[in-house]
């Protein structure tokens, strides 16, 4: 008598629903000039963090903030830049704690007119991206001094962020405006502002399931699994 011997198999794939392409726009809540963003405020998924010091974020409506600010056409974000021994960057995540992509993203100085030291306009802003796997990749963005509020021309300057860093799995990535002489003066506050920053949010992680097989036809059956894995992953 031929004895059945039996194979345990697990596989699975799942997706996670909030997986997929994002932009976040910041038109999701009503702002009428100027609003101060609280600690962890989240806009289509994304959590953006200012550490340590809270009040440096803001929503404006179309450069409708009192001293004036740059004006996108729409809702945008103003980071102040905060000096505490050295700025604070604007850091970024998933609220899910899920790893992205960072592909693109609109920036511009923060007002048409910045007082001397410490308030004053970034004259670039440095990316670092913290690897989901270990590491940081990081971009430096040239901003190209043109802000002059609403109308006239435009402030904001799109950016199509580098292959290197578009394609980087992150778990973390981190904004920091720089000043001229940036390495000069640590307590510089370098303010700027940032709207329609595209992210894929890369959602997919691996659920476990038994399956008990027979071993004549573990092969061809573990294909046929893996296969229709792939499938459900594919839709």
């Amino acid at each position: 008598m031929k004895t059945m011997r039996w194979l345990v198999l697990i596989v699975g794939v799942c997706t996670d629903a909030t997986a997929g392409m994002v932009t976040v726009d910041f038109e999701s809540v009503a702002v009428d000039g100027e609003l101060q963003v609280l600690p962890g405020g989240v806009f289509q998924g994304m959590r953006f963090v200012e550490s340590p010091t809270v009040g440096a974020l803001h929503l404006i409506d179309d450069g409708g903030c009192v001293v004036g600010c740059a004006a996108s056409g729409s809702t945008s974000l103003l980071y102040e830049g905060i000096h505490n021994g050295g700025q604070s960057p604007l850091a970024i995540t998933q609220a899910g704690g899920l790893p992205f992509r960072l592909l693109a993203f609109d920036v511009a100085e923060a007002f048409p007119t910045f007082g001397p030291p410490p308030l004053v306009n970034a004259v670039g802003v440095r990316l670092v991206g913290h690897l989901a796997a270990g590491g940081r990749i990081e971009a430096l963005i040239a901003l190209d001094g043109v802000v002059d509020g609403t109308g006239g021309a435009a402030d904001f300057q799109a950016v199509a962020l580098d292959p290197a860093f578009a394609d980087a799995i992150l778990s973390r990535v981190t904004f920091r405006g720089l000043y001229a002489n940036d390495n000069e003066d640590p307590y510089v506050r370098a303010g700027f502002s940032l709207d329609n920053l595209q992210f894929d949010v890369v959602g997919e992680h691996v659920e476990y399931t038994r399956l008990d097989v027979p071993e004549p036809s573990t092969m061809g059956l573990a294909v046929w699994l893996v296969a229709m894995a792939f499938k459900r992953r594919g839709k």
